[in-house]
């Protein structure tokens, strides 16, 4: 079964893609940010996939 028939492996590879592009852009924002008191909140998957999706 590929990937691409497997609704589970598109929704886990969705949400791997999410997570990469999150990493990279809180490194480029951890370079340009302050240093303050409060740590930025880790997303959800859900809230990832969101964020994702409104990049394009």
């Amino acid at each position: 079964m590929s990937d691409e028939s497997n609704p589970f492996l598109q929704r886990l590879n969705q949400i791997n893609d999410a997570k990469v592009k999150w990493a990279y852009s809180e490194w480029l924002l951890d370079f340009l940010r302050s240093e303050g008191s409060l740590k930025p909140k880790i997303p959800t998957d859900k809230e990832l996939l969101v964020w994702a999706k409104t990049l394009h």
